[in-house]
């Protein structure tokens, strides 16, 4: 999740909620900047999700240091179904100069391989022809800073994603 302030006064941290069971539920929390008149951006990543559903709902709780808070809009994220079957496989992870990819292609149409940073900017973008059953692919990462990345592998308009982090 990210989020940014324009300004912020006496603000302590932000909550970060999802709803499960007919009631939102605290899954993490952020330091607030305090004091600023400059624009603050902020993330989280939400490690637990839930496999079951189809869709998400998170809100934000923004808490002063006087123990006030308010509530940000809730949105609700849809859990896509994919033909991929959770069949994309990365090693090593951590990895430090290579990513090796193993998947099932969906058919023989090209599959598009992009590695995004957590503020969404696309760093590496690679297309392959899958071959056989399963495929694999060794992804050069040697230029990627220490830290975590979003692996996007899309055939079709199918996507999956998984979660990776580059050590040195």
């Amino acid at each position: 999740m990210n989020w940014a302030t324009a300004t912020e006064v006496n603000s302590e941290a932000f909550e970060l909620e999802r709803f499960a069971d007919s009631t939102f539920v605290k899954i993490g929390e952020v330091e607030a900047a305090g004091i600023s008149s400059a624009t603050v951006a902020y993330e989280f990543i939400d490690r637990d999700i839930p496999t079951s559903r189809r869709s998400l709902v998170y809100r934000l709780k923004q808490i002063d240091i006087d123990g006030s808070f308010t509530y940000s809009n809730s949105i609700e994220v849809a859990l896509l179904d994919n033909l991929w079957n959770n069949s994309i496989k990365i090693f090593p992870n951590p990895a430090t100069n290579q990513l090796n990819i193993t998947y099932e292609a969906i058919n023989q149409g090209v599959v598009n391989l992009e590695v995004f940073d957590l503020n969404g900017k696309r760093i590496i973008q690679e297309k392959q022809q899958p071959n056989s059953q399963p495929n694999t692919y060794s992804l050069d990462i040697s230029q990627l800073e220490i830290g975590f990345y979003l692996l996007s592998v899309e055939q079709e308009g199918n996507q999956q994603r998984v979660l990776f982090q580059v050590q040195k």
